[in-house]
């Protein structure tokens, strides 16, 4: 399930939290939240459970940016 597709992570996390298994839902939801629909669906459980406070404060944790284009200009030098 951990690469699983987008709906049935939606459909096994709102199954989990239905049975009061709110940390398997978070644990199972978390590391696919790149994913606008996934975040959502963790904010939708955490509201259900009492748990928005710590879905927000996961959400706005400070991710690890991707590599930036190099700003050194194009004639700074031989291409080889």
């Amino acid at each position: 399930m951990e690469d699983g597709h987008p709906l049935a992570l939606e459909f096994h996390s709102r199954l989990l939290a239905r049975r009061g298994r709110d940390d398997e839902a978070f644990r199972l939801l978390r590391p696919h939240v790149q994913d606008w629909f996934i975040a959502a669906v963790l904010v939708d459980i955490a509201d259900g459970a009492g748990r928005t406070e710590e879905a927000v404060a996961f959400l706005h944790q400070d991710k690890p940016r991707p590599p930036q284009p190099s700003t050194a200009a194009w004639n700074e030098g031989p291409p080889f």
